[in-house]
């Protein structure tokens, strides 16, 4: 599956999604290539078949209404880089048919391809589909990006994002804020190389490095997904501290436990999916940039010497199982559709998997990658109801205790 983008005469830049590739089974579809539109069916949402009961044919109509995407944004209408790693946005070289970051000794273990884009954006979109919906792009509080703040500090408000990968959180932020200052900070240039005037994107910067020449006082730093890319997070939340604004500056940080589970037994331990997690776990921490979950964050941010700790869970399904609410649905298609791009469906399995295996092993290629399919035909079967956990923290540098939220996790029960 590729995101391409469609520039329509009479509307607005519409992202759209190509159908096309196989049922959960494996099996191709026939006549399943075409667009979705506006209020229509996907062409592609035609019933395997077999008995595997095709998640698209079942879930057609919510795909229609939740994948396409109309917006004035202007990132829409910026053309997607090319898929064979010709967009030279730094020194990178080519494993197993996809581009990757040679910076930092080649220690980022994800691709940076333009397949990698696509899935990062959609995963941009299932983050924010899956959490309150008063609270899309931030939970900590903005009120230090308000309008009369420029006129009450003589100053704009600054905005940090770590790691900002494509650059679609800053783009959506300086939408919203455009009084205010945003600037990304990452190994690899992964954005688009035209985003918004009170946008910058500075790269190559390796943010475990110390942070030389990184003015301090942010208004509010931002790190999304930094799990498998850094080796020390106390480290990261120190300097994270010392540059935030004293007294009124707040760290955000957004990650994915990518720990499958189930509460009901349908994702059983011996499962290829469960198998996926712990061969890469044990690779990833084994390379140093471990991408377990660790239970101990807010004791690590309690350690940097933050004090007013917040924190909130999610639970983000792997494909469409769980109905209970909205949120849940859509955010559980978000996911499934991140993680099986491609024309292999493992795409969202493989990036997570090729660099990380491939080192540590190794295995063949093609043996990973059909590892990858059949990990993610388990993900997508309606009858397994797998989840992720999604965690945010949110804290600034005042005096205070750890807030939970118990009501947030009544999801994770049965």
């Amino acid at each position: 599956m590729a995101i391409v983008n469609v520039l329509a005469p009479t509307q607005p830049a519409v992202k759209q999604l190509i159908w096309g590739q196989a049922a959960p089974c494996g099996r191709a579809t026939a006549g399943s290539v075409g667009y979705t539109s506006v209020g229509a069916d996907p062409a592609g949402a035609l019933p395997c078949p077999c008995a595997c009961g095709s998640i698209r044919a079942r879930l057609a109509k919510s795909y229609a209404t939740t994948l396409v995407h109309a917006s004035t944004n202007p990132y829409n209408a910026i053309p997607l880089m090319a898929e064979n790693g010709s967009d030279d946005f730094g020194p990178s070289c080519e494993e197993h048919g996809r581009r990757y970051g040679i910076d930092r000794g080649g220690s980022y273990l994800l691709p940076i391809d333009g397949t990698e884009r696509e899935r990062l954006d959609v995963m941009h979109t299932m983050l924010k589909t899956a959490r309150d919906s008063n609270a899309k792009l931030l939970h900590a509080p903005t009120t230090s990006l308000e309008p009369g703040t420029v006129a009450l500090t003589g100053r704009r408000p600054r905005v940090m994002d770590l790691a900002c990968g494509t650059g679609i959180w800053l783009l959506e932020m300086a939408e919203t804020y455009p009084h205010a200052e945003f600037h990304g900070y990452d190994i690899n240039r992964m954005a688009p190389l035209h985003l918004l005037p009170n946008i910058e994107i500075h790269c190559p910067v390796d943010i475990e490095q110390p942070w030389t020449g990184i003015p301090r006082d942010w208004d509010i730093i931002h790190l999304q997904l930094g799990l498998g890319a850094v080796k020390d997070w106390g480290s990261i939340y120190s300097r994270v501290r010392k540059h935030l604004k004293p007294g009124t500056g707040w760290f955000e940080g957004v990650e994915i436990d990518w720990q499958p589970r189930s509460n009901d037994g349908t994702l059983r331990p011996d499962s290829k999916l469960v198998r996926w997690w712990n061969e890469i776990a044990m690779r990833y921490q084994w390379l140093g940039y471990p991408i377990n979950y660790s239970n101990t964050t807010a004791q690590a941010l309690e350690k940097a010497k933050f004090r007013e700790i917040q924190s909130r869970e999610y639970m983000i399904p792997l494909s469409g199982w769980n109905t209970r609410s909205n949120r849940l649905h859509r955010s559980g298609i978000w996911c499934n559709i991140a993680m099986s791009a491609g024309v292999d469906r493992n795409f969202g399995l493989e990036a997570m998997s090729l660099r990380p295996i491939t080192r540590v092993g190794p295995w063949p290629v093609e043996h990973i990658r059909r590892f990858c399919r059949e990990a993610m035909a388990e993900a997508s079967d309606s009858n397994i109801h797998a989840y992720f956990k999604l965690h945010y923290y949110y804290e600034k540098e005042s005096f205070g205790r750890l807030q939970s939220y118990p009501e947030a996790n009544r999801e994770f029960r049965s």
